[in-house]
């Protein structure tokens, strides 16, 4: 494509008048900017995770010992674990066991499927029995961010004691307990 003389003329005589008015006013063509907002939100849902170990006993029951048989003493402890996000306020409880209808009050039960072995939950720092359904800590989460290491994890250590002078036949006595966590 060629660019005839006359239009390059043309061209330069409109450039010229352009320059020469603003030239003659004093105004000189400036660069403009215009700006806008925009809002970001998001809702962040209260979030809490609950999680526990078994605990287990540094020996077997002995029903002719005269002191109580205590997980603490060489076995594990269980230790409930709670993750939520900031400022949720939470609790949890735990539940009579799945030989629940054999507990009675702070005292829950192990079976071995025919006979019942009777034991308490404690809260390891005040060894005060833990009956069932009873809220066992309530808190205020400090920060959920689910990957390890949990820097917002509060933690509580029960522990399992078996009372001493039950008369019971030898066998593997179990017993499962929930823990539940409402926030």
């Amino acid at each position: 494509m060629t660019v005839s003389k006359m239009f390059v003329k043309k061209l330069a005589v409109v450039a010229s008048f352009g320059l020469a008015a603003t030239m003659m006013t004093g105004e000189r063509a400036e660069a403009a900017t215009d700006t806008t907002t925009f809002a970001v939100d998001v809702v962040v849902n209260a979030y809490c995770d609950i999680a526990a170990n078994p605990i287990t006993f540094a020996s077997a029951y002995d029903p002719g010992a005269v002191a109580d048989l205590d997980s603490s003493a060489g076995g594990t402890s269980a230790t409930i674990s709670v993750d939520c996000t900031q400022n949720v306020n939470f609790a949890f409880a735990l539940n009579a066991g799945t030989n629940g209808a054999n507990a009675t009050g702070t005292v829950r039960a192990m079976s071995d499927g025919s006979a019942y072995l009777d034991y308490r939950l404690e809260l390891a720092a005040t060894n005060v029995d833990l009956g069932a359904g009873a809220t066992v800590a309530s808190a205020v989460g400090d920060g959920y961010d689910g990957v390890p290491p949990l820097t917002g994890l509060q933690t509580w250590v029960i522990d399992g004691v078996i009372p001493a002078g039950q008369s019971v036949a030898g066998g593997n006595y179990t017993d499962t307990v929930t823990a539940t966590l409402n926030y």
